[in-house]
């Protein structure tokens, strides 16, 4: 991920006498608060939002009643697991601590060294980082109309290993006329906020079960034919993304695992997985009903 930070004085400063030269309060005061991509993506909503807001009512979409769409599209999920992860930091730490003290024993039972290439190796928390790239599918409802609306989502995420099931609530949006024949055929564009809490659980796995909370920024253009009907184009940005999903059955096979047989400790990875994730970028085209 690309971080954008501002330059400025990184904090090394001199002392200079009372007849020239900045003082120290000087040095301090051009110090410079680093631009996260977060923080970016954060001040160019709240500046376009704000821009679009202010236009006169002339340049508003038209007003309409509930109104249905499809969007698909993709985006990657890429939470980093840790063990001050909120809510699913214990999970990690006691996934790792179970694995490491069944890896050694196995190890142990087996006359295997640490460099032993059939030895259970020592894992780390960033081994139940969850990484994979999500097909969306997502139906939605908007209600509302002459600029400001209100949105539903069902997300549904496709992985390789993973499936999500959620759902999307958008209270701030606002849309406006960019071209073409207003109240016909035009190019709309709108901004969205909310946020969308998803059931997480394992494509392989009747027995693993989790959550996904993520909090979104997004903007699109709609092309609206006179019938009504509008293909849509839309680019999202999360600002944050906080779940996990567990595998109980998993799980319970490390707590009761056995050294001495043939077969190693399953790995953290496979008990549990998620973490925490900002700056998710997901792309979709779809259409939406008059």
């Amino acid at each position: 991920m690309l971080q954008f930070e501002s330059l400025g004085n990184q904090g090394k400063t001199n002392t200079v006498g009372m007849t020239g030269g900045r003082s120290l309060a000087d040095a301090r005061g051009s110090e410079a608060t680093p631009l996260t991509p977060v923080r970016a993506a954060v001040c160019a909503f709240l500046a376009t939002f704000i821009y679009m807001a202010d236009l006169p009512l002339g340049h508003a979409e038209e007003a309409r009643g509930a109104s249905f769409g499809l969007r698909l599209g993709g985006g990657a999920l890429a939470l980093a697991a840790g063990d001050d992860t909120p809510v699913m930091g214990g999970y990690f730490s006691d996934a790792v601590e179970l694995y490491n003290g069944a890896a050694s024993a196995y190890n142990a039972s087996h006359g295997l060294s640490s460099a032993s290439g059939a030895a259970a190796p020592i894992m780390t928390p960033s081994a139940m980082d969850l990484r994979t790239q999500l097909v969306l599918i997502t139906p939605t409802i908007e209600m509302g109309g002459d600029g400001w609306f209100f949105k539903l989502e069902v997300p549904i995420g496709l992985g390789d290993d993973v499936r999500s099931y959620g759902l999307g609530i958008y209270p701030l949006n606002i849309g406006g006329h960019l071209a073409g024949k207003q109240r016909g055929q035009e190019l709309a564009g709108y901004l969205s906020a909310g946020a969308a809490v998803s059931y997480l659980t394992f494509v392989d796995s009747d027995d693993a079960a989790g959550a996904l909370v993520q909090g979104r920024v997004a903007a699109g253009l709609r092309l609206r034919s006179r019938g009504g009907y509008a293909m849509t184009f839309e680019i999202g940005y999360g600002l944050f993304a906080l779940g996990g999903v567990v595998d109980f059955a998993e799980r319970s096979t490390l707590e009761s695992y056995d050294p001495r047989g043939v077969a190693p400790p399953p790995q953290p990875g496979e008990v549990v997985q998620g973490g925490e994730q900002q700056g998710m970028v997901d792309v979709s085209v779809g259409f939406a009903l008059p």
